[in-house]
């Protein structure tokens, strides 16, 4: 994050798992604010080739993707319930 990281990506389904779900605990550990996204390598694959947002399930994602990362990844905009 210092580096100006937006998101991390993982190519290891638990750890995406773990990094996501238990990214509030480490925060309150470290006694800082992280939220910062994970994601699923295929994720990001997928964003990169433009699938859109609801078809990579990003909305399941316990720290949610910002708009100014959305936009970096340049995801098509298709509404869709998850």
């Amino acid at each position: 994050m210092e580096a100006g990281a937006d998101v991390m990506v993982t190519p290891c389904p638990l750890c995406h798992l773990s990094l996501d779900a238990w990214q509030a605990k480490a925060e309150n550990t470290a006694g800082e604010e992280f939220n910062l996204p994970i994601l699923h390598l295929a994720q990001l694959l997928g964003a990169a080739a433009g699938i859109d947002e609801s078809t990579l399930k990003f909305r399941r994602h316990v720290v949610r993707l910002s708009d100014d990362v959305k936009e970096k990844l340049q995801l098509p905009s298709v509404l869709s319930g998850d």
